[in-house]
């Protein structure tokens, strides 16, 4: 796979699930993966950003190779659904109620945006996905408590102008972090 001129140094923003490695510690540490993300969908960019959160940073190992089986091809309206659902409880859960409200606009104008373009092709499913998906943006009470969770922490400053390179590995390293696993 392309290296994409990175070197061994870079730091990233986030990382696919399928060529993530993270310390068992680090990751018990944090919650896992967040279950009302799951089953797929997003929680493997909220792990990244929870790691970043805490103080960690997520390394490209330019020599590591991976196989995925993946999907290409016509948007299913499932995953749709799934992906627009959980990137608005994602933003909800670990970004300040001031990023929030600044970047609210842009989040329901994005997704207006898409359903236009999903009407426009006459995808009718794919466009009603993206509209329910939207209902998420009224937050549940879990929500609530996962955004009491991480209030101590800084903004969601974490994010780097470019982006990984799809399912290259990526390894998570601690820089002095307080994340202590709980026996």
């Amino acid at each position: 796979m392309e290296s994409r001129n990175r070197t061994d140094s870079d730091e990233l923003s986030w990382c696919s699930g399928c060529a993530f490695f993270v310390s068992r510690k680090v990751f018990l540490a944090l919650g896992g993966f967040d279950e009302n993300l799951g089953p797929i969908y997003g929680e493997d960019l909220d792990l990244s950003f929870r790691i970043r959160l805490s103080g960690y940073s997520i390394i490209y190992a330019p020599d590591a190779i991976v196989y995925h089986k993946g999907q290409a091809g016509k948007q299913n309206p499932t995953s749709t659904y799934l992906n627009e659902k959980n990137k608005i409880r994602m933003i909800q859960k670990l970004y300040t109620l001031r990023s929030l409200l600044l970047t609210l606009p842009a989040i329901l104008g994005l997704r207006v945006l898409m359903v236009l373009y999903y009407l426009l092709k006459k995808d009718w499913e794919n466009a009603l996905a993206i509209t329910h998906a939207m209902e998420a943006i009224i937050p549940t009470r879990k929500v609530f408590l996962e955004r009491k969770k991480w209030s101590n922490t800084r903004d969601m400053t974490i994010f780097k102008s470019s982006s990984p390179p799809t399912y290259e590995l990526l390894r998570c390293y601690g820089r002095g972090s307080s994340v202590e696993a709980s026996s």
